[in-house]
């Protein structure tokens, strides 16, 4: 294969790329512009409110992580059986992943609602960060379950190019949210401030009318994946066998970086609440400067796992090259942006100079590495669980953070007793190793399965 100037400019994969990745892109931009209006808002109520919405947060991520690597897997299968025109595993690749989703959700829901006290004392010592963490974290735990629902029906979507049904309904959620938000966190129209917890009641109410609008308008457009019942419940051992071999590693992988995350927010918490607040900051910004680079995952999965369920490895290997070096290039442009406007973007929160402070630094560090943030995303979950091979990607991804990060970060913070934004570069060497590994295993080709039954050309 010759990487010429005909192979980088190739016209067709741009235009596709673009059609599947700016639609994913502007939601997961609304998205997390969203969590930073639910978070500036609730900035408003000062540092411990800070700490406390984003530790009690910490519970609906693992969560997601969980429900968010089942999605994953069931794209994966999803993604070939498009390229393959195979619906009826599509719909019972959904309904599989629907039931998993709940079962998950079902258990966060009782953890959140019964015992939100206990689930705060994990991440804090502080008394007033664990009530106002609680208090949001028993509404917040309501709408878990709309959460699995709509992941896998978005999932489904955007892996079979209807990239446009989840945009609108975000925008139409995020509008939801912003103007409960403010009525129920400073007590407006009649209604008592709520705080904290009118943050979380506001976020149920709009991931309700997402999934309402969700549902319709894939039943308006008569999607394909959406059937009866009947036709999306599977049945089969072989289906659940194949579904449980691709899906289990990313659902292992995602839970096992999930708990890191969980466990990094718990060394910021031992450094003081003035680190974790900054390090929270961080995480809301660090969704925004993703946004893009997350809308190209889904458009990855398709373009590289599309060819392969026809048994297409050449399309697939060209287009996982010009995904590994496009978007990372763009991730270094979009890093050095946001170190040039840490200022004003951290500027927006309602702390104190300290958090300020903090969050600055930590924002510096991320931005300054993003590239390597993006290659990992575009390798691990774009091009290796496109090709099915989500075992030893969940090795890679899951190894890094448990064998590298976490270790390191534990010794800088807990012994060695660093500021927060020393303790995240440490974080970052385990990304770093995982870029090496991850590009060595991509070289090899192994990675690249056809799951539908298709034969398989030459790469």
């Amino acid at each position: 294969m010759a990487w010429n100037k005909e192979f980088w400019l190739d016209a067709d994969f741009y235009r596709q790329a673009l059609k599947l990745t700016l639609p994913v892109a502007l939601q997961n931009m609304l998205s997390s512009s969203l969590t930073m209006v639910d978070n500036i808002m609730v900035g408003q109520l000062g540092d411990s409110t800070v700490a406390a919405v984003g530790l009690a947060g910490q519970w609906a991520f693992f969560m997601n992580l969980f429900i968010f690597g089942t999605s994953s897997g069931a794209s994966v299968l999803i993604a070939q059986y498009w390229g393959a025109g195979d619906l009826r595993s599509i719909r019972q690749t959904l309904g599989g992943s629907v039931l998993l989703n709940l079962g998950a959700a079902v258990i966060f829901t009782l953890l959140g609602v019964l015992a939100p006290f206990w689930s705060m004392r994990v991440f804090s010592p502080d008394p007033e960060v664990i009530r106002i963490g609680a208090e949001y974290l028993r509404v917040i735990a309501l709408g878990y379950a709309i959460q699995g629902i709509m992941s896998s029906l978005i999932s489904v979507l955007r892996v079979t190019e209807a990239v446009k049904i989840p945009l609108y309904t975000s925008i139409l959620s995020m509008l939801v949210n912003v103007v409960f938000n403010y009525i129920f966190i400073f007590g407006k129209l009649g209604m008592p401030a709520m705080g904290a917890a009118g943050a979380a009641l506001a976020t149920v109410i709009s991931q309700v009318v997402q999934l309402v609008s969700l549902v319709w308008m894939t039943l308006r457009i008569k999607h394909p994946a959406l059937a009866h019942p009947r036709e999306m419940i599977p049945r089969s051992r072989a289906f659940w066998g194949k579904f449980i071999r691709i899906a289990s590693p990313v659902v292992a992988n995602e839970s096992l970086w999930a708990l890191g995350i969980m466990v990094y927010s718990l060394i910021f918490a031992r450094i003081s609440t003035t680190a974790v607040a900054g390090y929270n900051i961080m995480r809301n910004m660090e969704g925004l400067a993703m946004a893009f680079f997350f809308g190209m995952g889904p458009a990855c999965n398709v373009l590289v796992g599309k060819p392969l369920g026809v048994g297409d490895r050449e399309t697939a290997w060209r287009n996982a090259v010009r995904f590994l070096v496009a978007g990372p290039a763009l991730s270094v442009l979009a890093g050095l942006l946001l170190v040039a406007l840490r200022g004003p973007l951290v500027g927006l929160y309602n702390v104190s100079p300290a958090v300020i402070d903090a969050a600055t630094k930590i924002l510096t560090v991320f931005g300054l590495l993003l590239g390597v943030r993006s290659f990992n995303y575009f390798g691990i979950v774009g091009v290796l669980r496109a090709g099915g091979d989500t075992r030893v990607a969940a090795m890679i991804d899951a190894g890094s953070v448990w064998v590298v990060s976490i270790p390191l970060a534990a010794l800088s913070a807990l012994v060695f007793h660093w500021e927060g934004h020393w303790v995240y570069l440490m974080i970052l060497v385990g990304d770093a190793v995982k870029t090496l590994v991850s590009i060595a295993r991509i070289r090899t080709k192994k990675w690249m399965n056809t799951l539908t039954g298709r034969e398989v050309s030459g790469a």
